[in-house]
């Protein structure tokens, strides 16, 4: 999806008439009313719940009797006014949106360029915020930081963050909450980026790195021959360094082209899995060695 000027747009518009393809038409159905057929076989449940898009008439999750719907537009438009109102730069900033699982599971990610951070000279990184929602439960309603080389595809995972959630997922969504919540990025911005430029500074070799990719939870001989190929590469660009294992790993876990085509329309998701997997590598003993020295 194109790429959407934030600031721009709130000056054409309210921010809740900016339009996004995650803003389709939902309603929540009682599984007594609306049985579900499975195999032939007629479920119903009085104490049950199922959100349905209508536009598609697909199902996007089933819920317990006290769920209460929040929808995609109300989520993000409520970010949205937060990022106004916080002391993220919003000039020039720009939103991408992305789905999956037909549209249960929705991503906005802003792209902060006017929060920059210079790790060596070239080398300019922007503050990323991911903003999640999910109609089957299987996301909550919050955010993960991160960051981006400018004119990179893929993301720069930041050591501790984690899905921080907006709060419990009901009717009552907090924008003053949001905005103490996105003023705490800013400062953890950072002091990842003074990490960054320490990585940059400490030389390493193909050993080192490939111990490290070792290290992986649920490696094989696959991912690490691919891990130490992509490695290679990225310090014919950057250097022999920490920093490139570390970008290394960064490529491996956000950039699509790193997945099959089959699996490319769960990117988003599959980066949520990933970035897990290498936040593990890199509390490992050898990492931590490694940047410690």
């Amino acid at each position: 999806m194109p790429k959407i000027d934030l600031r721009a747009r709130r000056e054409e518009a309210a921010p809740e008439l900016v339009p996004s393809a995650l803003f389709f038409p939902v309603k929540i159905r009682s599984l007594n009313n609306y049985p579900v057929i499975l195999e032939g076989d007629q479920y119903t449940h009085p104490d049950m719940k199922m959100i349905v898009r209508t536009d598609t008439n697909n199902i996007m999750g089933t819920h317990g009797a006290v769920y209460r719907l929040v929808t995609h537009e109300r989520c993000f438009t409520a970010v949205n006014e937060a990022i106004y109102q916080s002391n993220i730069n919003a000039n020039g900033i720009e939103f991408n949106d992305s789905m999956t699982h037909l549209g249960a599971r929705a991503f906005r990610y802003y792209e902060c360029v006017q929060n920059t951070e210079v790790i060596v000279p070239n080398l300019t990184v922007a503050l990323e915020i991911r903003v999640l929602n999910s109609y089957d439960g299987s996301l909550k309603f919050g955010y993960i930081a991160s960051a981006r080389k400018i004119g990179d595809t893929h993301g720069l995972t930041f050591g501790n963050s984690r899905m921080i959630a907006f709060g419990k997922h009901t009717t009552n969504i907090s924008v003053p909450r949001i905005v103490r919540q996105l003023n705490s990025v800013i400062e953890e911005f950072r002091i990842e980026a003074e990490s960054w430029r320490r990585w940059y500074q400490i030389p390493i070799d193909n050993h080192v790195a490939s111990t490290i990719f070792s290290r992986m939870p649920n490696s094989n001989e696959g991912i690490q021959s691919k891990l130490s190929t992509l490695f290679r590469r990225t310090a014919m660009e950057y250097g022999f360094n920490a920093w490139s294992v570390y970008k290394t790993l960064a490529k491996w876990a956000s950039d699509p082209a790193m997945l099959s085509h089959a699996h490319r329309e769960n990117a988003d998701t599959i980066r949520i899995d990933r970035e897990k997997r290498i936040r593990a590598c890199m509390a490992s003993r050898q990492f931590q060695e490694m940047i410690n020295v």
